[in-house]
C-alpha cells in the first residue's frame, strides 16, 4: 500500500486478513461513522497496516463455499493463528476426517497433522460449529423465489446456476430441473428458451408452472426458442420447462420471462 504522508514505506504486516475486513478498513480511511444497525464481521485493518498491536491478531477466520443450501464440513477452512483446518467431508465426519496444518511450519500446507493435535482441530472444529449455528438461522438463507413480472424488474432471467436439481446442472445439458419462482402479476408473458447448442428438430417445448401448461412443437434445429403469451398465475409456483425430443429432455441454459405486450390470455 502507498499513503505519503500516512503510511510508512517498505515494511511487512504479518497480521492475517480476509476480503470481509475490506468494509471497515474502509470506512476508516474515508472518515466514516461504522455504526451500523447489525454487526460487520470484518475488522478495520489500519491499527495494523500502521505498525500497531491488536487484540484479534490470532482471531479465527471461517472460510466456507458451497453451492445450493448449506451442509455442514463439505468444502470448510477455518483460520487461528498458525492453524488451519480443512474439510472436504459429510455432516457426520470423524474429526479425523479433517486436515489440520500448522500455516507458520507449513505454509504450503503438505503436512496433516490432524492426528498429532485433535485438540487443536477440535477446536477449530468447534469454532466452525459457532458459526455454522448463528449463519443458518439467517432469514437469507431460507430459499428464495424469483419475483416474475414485478414492475421492478422485467425480463427475469432464469439461468441454470439459480436451478433446483442434482448437482452440477450448470454442466450438464439432458437433465431435469427447475426454478422457485413467485409471479408478481397474473397477466401473459412472453418465454424465451436459450440453448447452450441447438435442439434437435421434431420435439416439444414443454414449461408448466402452477396451473399452466404449455407446449410447442418444434419443427427445426435451433438454440432459440420462444412461446408468446403464456398467461401465469399470481403467486408462488414451481417453474417448469424442458425440450423433449425421443426420450432425452434438454434443460434450458437460460429462460427469459418477460410481460407481454399484448396482456392478453393465453
Amino acid at each position: 500500500m502507498h499513503w505519503p504522508g500516512q503510511l510508512r514505506e517498505n515494511h511487512e504486516v504479518s497480521t492475517y486478513a480476509a476480503h470481509l475486513d475490506v468494509l471497515p478498513t474502509l470506512l476508516d480511511v474515508a472518515g466514516v461513522d461504522a455504526t451500523l444497525p447489525h454487526p460487520i464481521d470484518g475488522r478495520n485493518l489500519m491499527p495494523t497496516i500502521r505498525g500497531e498491536a491488536v487484540e484479534w491478531a490470532e482471531r479465527p477466520l471461517i472460510f466456507y463455499w458451497q453451492r445450493g443450501l448449506s451442509e455442514p464440513y463439505y468444502n470448510i477452512a477455518v483460520r487461528e493463528g498458525a492453524y488451519k483446518l480443512v474439510g472436504q467431508t459429510g455432516y457426520d465426519a470423524a474429526l479425523s476426517d479433517f486436515e489440520l496444518f500448522d500455516i507458520a511450519a507449513d505454509p504450503y500446507e503438505q503436512i496433516n497433522i490432524v492426528v498429532e493435535q485433535p485438540e487443536v482441530a477440535a477446536r477449530l472444529k468447534e469454532r466452525f460449529d459457532a458459526w455454522y449455528a448463528e449463519v443458518i438461522e439467517s432469514p437469507h438463507l431460507q430459499p428464495q423465489h424469483h419475483v416474475l413480472g414485478s414492475e421492478h424488474e422485467d425480463p427475469v432471467i432464469l439461468n441454470r446456476n439459480d436451478a433446483k436439481g442434482t448437482r452440477g446442472i450448470w454442466a450438464q445439458p439432458q437433465l431435469y430441473a427447475y426454478w422457485d419462482v413467485e409471479v408478481a402479476t397474473t397477466t401473459t408473458y412472453d418465454l424465451t428458451f436459450r440453448f447452450e447448442r441447438p435442439v434437435p428438430a421434431g420435439g416439444r417445448m414443454m414449461v408448466r408452472a402452477g396451473n399452466t401448461q404449455r407446449t410447442f412443437r418444434n419443427p427445426d434445429s435451433t438454440d432459440v426458442l420462444v412461446m408468446r403469451d403464456v398467461r401465469l398465475v399470481e403467486g408462488r409456483h414451481m417453474f417448469e420447462s424442458w425440450y423433449q425430443h425421443r426420450g432425452p429432455a434438454y434443460l434450458p441454459f437460460y429462460v427469459e420471462v418477460r410481460r407481454s405486450a399484448s396482456g392478453s390470455g393465453g
